[in-house]
């Protein structure tokens, strides 16, 4: 036996999550190929999302306006969900950020280009028609 090991406590496990190959793992999803059409509004009131199953024949996309309530800022500070595509604007930056978009900062250049440049980023943000997919078998 392993010196500290308690048989009478319940088993506890870690998990190991590897977040490397999150791109190439949703490009071996299924993907949705035709016979798409908009909801009605009485299919859309009886809609809900939580009785779709992960391998559903019939995928949904949703748009829903999203709100991000302040008590989970701080536990999901490290990893938020529902990552956007969108230009960060100065507004949305750190002070500290903010500060190196000084015209003295050497590499400006390039921070001038990321900043006009999409990128998928994750954030605590109110989002507003935030598109977010669902099942598809």
């Amino acid at each position: 036996m392993v010196e500290g090991y308690d048989p009478t406590k319940p088993t506890t496990f870690i998990t190991y999550l590897d977040a490397n190959y999150l791109y190439g793992a949703a490009q071996s999803e299924p993907l949705p190929v035709g016979d798409f059409r908009l909801l009605t509004p009485q299919e859309i009131s009886k809609l809900n999302i939580e009785q779709i199953l992960a391998d559903s024949p019939m995928g949904y996309v949703i748009e829903c306006d999203l709100e991000y309530p302040a008590y989970l800022h701080k536990d999901h500070s490290d990893y938020p969900l529902a990552p956007e595509h969108l230009i960060i604007s100065s507004d949305m930056m750190s002070p500290f950020a903010q500060s190196m978009l000084k015209p003295n900062w050497a590499p400006i250049r390039n921070l001038f280009l990321i900043c006009k440049t999409r990128k998928t980023m994750s954030h605590i943000i109110v989002t507003c028609n935030f598109t977010l997919s669902m099942a598809c078998a």
